[in-house]
């Protein structure tokens, strides 16, 4: 109930807020479906272009609107029912972003825990910007990339 409230206290302070909260949960619900029902080899590609990678040109004039969308996605996917996963982030803020006219980059990682156990992981890119899900010390390993072209 709290971080309803917030959310209610940063929308007079910003009232585009809430819109971007309410497409992220939207986006959120469709690609956690996506991904529970049915293989990523189906819908997958529909996505963007596959093993390819957008410019990584300077978005420093779109870095607030990045930095809403991206709290809005973490926000949103801290407060829905389910465990919302990198993959629904990734997806989710890529196609908001493509919904302002911003190309961003989907990476896919893949990482050895023990001997039959691999770790999957996936960050966004925008611009020249890692905006979400990635670190400096992950130990990913890049198995694919789609290009979310606006």
């Amino acid at each position: 109930m709290s971080r309803f409230l917030s959310l209610i206290r940063l929308s007079f302070c910003r009232p585009i807020i809430p819109f971007y909260c309410l497409e992220a949960l939207l986006y959120l619900i469709f690609f956690r479906v996506l991904i529970v029902f049915l293989p990523f080899r189906f819908w997958g590609h529909r996505f963007g272009i596959a093993y390819a990678e957008t410019l990584k040109t300077d978005y420093r004039r779109h870095y607030p609107k990045m930095n809403l969308i991206v709290k809005s996605v973490n926000w949103v996917s801290s407060i829905v029912p389910w465990k919302s996963l990198c993959l629904d982030r990734a997806l989710a803020g890529a196609r908001i972003l493509k919904s302002r006219g911003l190309s961003s980059t989907i990476y896919i990682g893949l990482a050895k825990q023990t001997d039959s156990h691999w770790n999957a992981h996936a960050w966004l890119r925008c611009g020249d910007r890692f905006i979400m899900g990635y670190s400096e010390d992950q130990p990913f390993k890049l198995v694919k990339t789609i290009a979310c072209l606006a």
